[in-house]
This record gives C-alpha cells, sequence and structure tokens, in this order.
C-alpha cells in the first residue's frame, strides 16, 4: 500500500490523538471514512476494539458505519471548526449504518481544543 498522503496522515493521527480509551472500554466498532472529491478518492478507516484504536488507509469489510464527506470537512470536524451535525444536515456529510453508533461514535474521542 502506498504511503499515505500528508493530508491522510494528519486526519489519522488526529484521529488517535483524541481517542479516548476509558470511554471505548467494552466497545467494538469499524468505521470506514470515505473522502470524496479531489483529485484522487481515498479511505480512510478506524477499528475501536475494547479501548483500542487501530486507523489506517483503505478500506475495511462490512463496517459497522461508513461516513461519506470531503477531505477538507473532515479537517474542519477534526480541528472543530465544522459541526457534523450541520454537515449532515446539509448533506455534506453521509452517514450508512445505524445513526446511534455513529452518535456514540462522538464519546469515544476528544472534543477538539
Amino acid at each position: 500500500m502506498a504511503t499515505a498522503s500528508p493530508v491522510r496522515r494528519e486526519a489519522l493521527d488526529r484521529l488517535r490523538a483524541a481517542f479516548r480509551p476509558d470511554a471505548a472500554d467494552g466497545e467494538r466498532l469499524t468505521v470506514q471514512i470515505v473522502l470524496t472529491g479531489g483529485d484522487e478518492p481515498a479511505a480512510l478507516w478506524l477499528d475501536v476494539r475494547d479501548g483500542r484504536l487501530d486507523v489506517g488507509e483503505g478500506t475495511r469489510a462490512a463496517p459497522d458505519l461508513t461516513f461519506r464527506l470531503t477531505c477538507s470537512d473532515l479537517h474542519g470536524v477534526l480541528e472543530g471548526t465544522a459541526n457534523p451535525d450541520l454537515l449532515f444536515m446539509e448533506e455534506r456529510l453521509e452517514v450508512e449504518g445505524e445513526l446511534s453508533r455513529a452518535l456514540k461514535l462522538r464519546k469515544l474521542f476528544r472534543a477538539p481544543a
């Protein structure tokens, strides 16, 4: 697999830094993030397993949740300059899977400073 672009690598680093292992104890969740737009489509994944977070670039089979958004919107969410609820209402963030699990995902990550 090719090395992650600097933009995607930064997103993965931010996700790792914001992860709250204490809030994820007993949780099992696979999330696919499909980044739309730009020159090359990209995908990131998150696996939460019993207080641990693994992240990477690429796809996962049968994720529990799939998010589709632009790279700039993802970075806005990670930086705290974009509200995921508003992005969803504006149809700039698509969610596949149980919405209740998507909302639960919030407790697993610290809010951006």
